[in-house]
């Protein structure tokens, strides 16, 4: 076992996907900046390979842990699984079917957190693997500063979780099953690390190619799982209804006294018109209005602001934002959105005031 900590843990949660897993991996053995480990947690596979995971890192010579879960835990228990075994000084998360960019990733990285000693967490751009079209998160490189604002303001940045970074010390000690079954685990972690007064680094540069293609292979998505479900309406309990609670939770430790409600209506309004806006057009697009009314009873104010037990003005406030939503969800038509989709996106992903 390596005795040195290395600057970087490369930490990706497994699942299936194993061709697609190798390849990625591939990308991260390449990279020129050496100092780095791969810390891998298979979700206890049911077709196995993870003997030629450990093959393949032996042969590429890198400081490595590979572990399998007991049991099936899905995204959240996985991924603080692969935190846990980690070493590193950063964090930087990696899904098992996207890859790094080009082999000089991890060494922009150190330079650009040797510029700014603070940082806790960052983000950054990426690509679509098979068209290169790039999704800007970031429009500039900037240190956005740290406190609950700027946590409750950058949120959204964190849910893709390929090139997403965290002080490594910092998430290991974060560590908690509170939001098991969220499948946002990193935004917990991002939310808390900036929120406690790291600051959060914003990357304008393409470090993450989406998607790998592997011929003859496929992955899963939302398009072919929403396929397999009924088209009826009826009340459909999704991980991102439990979101706004994580954000809120995560950040409250740090609130200062009196502005709690002030900060549960900043989390939900980018949550209704930055999220839930768009899953309801694309569900309508992939499925149904039938599935999408159904999600929408899933996610509806009554429900997933009840835990928080918000004022009388926050939940008047916010429900008629969320019925106001759905219905320009339920009747806008897929062309005009489509054809709005960029400049939407550009406004959604804009550097945030807070």
């Amino acid at each position: 076992m390596p005795v040195a900590r290395p600057l970087f843990s490369i930490c990706i949660p497994q699942w299936e996907r194993l061709p697609f897993l190798l390849a990625a991996l591939d990308s991260v053995t390449a990279q020129t900046l050496r100092d780095f480990e791969i810390c891998v947690s298979d979700d206890r596979s049911p077709s196995g390979g993870q003997e030629r995971i450990v093959e393949q890192l032996e042969r590429a010579g890198v400081d490595y842990a590979v572990a399998v879960m007991c049991k099936n835990g899905r995204y959240d228990v996985n991924l603080r699984s692969a935190i846990g075994l980690s070493r590193g000084q950063y964090i930087f998360l990696l899904g098992n079917d996207d890859a790094l960019k080009d082999v000089r990733v991890l060494e922009r990285c150190r330079d650009l957190l040797a510029q700014h000693p603070n940082v806790g967490a960052a983000f950054c751009n990426h690509e679509d693997f098979a068209t290169g079209r790039v999704n800007r998160t970031t429009p500039a490189t900037a240190n956005r500063g740290h406190g609950v604002g700027v946590a409750v303001a950058n949120y959204r940045n964190f849910a893709f979780v390929s090139g997403v970074l965290f002080d490594g010390d910092q998430a290991r000690a974060l560590a908690t099953d509170a939001y098991d079954g969220t499948e946002m685990y990193q935004i917990h972690l991002a939310s808390s690390i900036v929120a406690s007064g790291r600051d959060l680094l914003a990357i304008d540069d393409v470090m993450i190619r989406k998607d790998i293609r592997i011929a003859g292979e496929r992955v899963e998505s939302y398009v072919t799982n929403a396929a397999k479900e009924k088209d009826v309406i009826a009340e459909r309990r999704m991980p991102v209804a439990l979101l706004g609670q994580l954000v809120c939770n995560s950040v409250a430790p740090y609130m200062a006294p009196g502005t709690r409600d002030r900060w549960i209506r900043k989390v939900f309004r980018q949550l209704y018109l930055f999220i839930y806006g768009y899953w309801f057009v694309e569900y309508r697009r992939v499925k149904s209005w039938k599935f999408t009314v159904g999600m929408m009873l899933g996610v509806r104010p009554s429900r997933s602001l009840k835990p928080l037990k918000p004022g009388l003005y926050t939940r008047v406030s916010l429900g008629a934002l969320f019925a106001c939503v759905a219905v320009a969800a339920l009747l806008t038509p897929i062309r005009l959105f489509d054809s709005a989709r960029p400049a939407l996106y550009r406004l959604a992903k804009r550097q945030p005031a807070h």
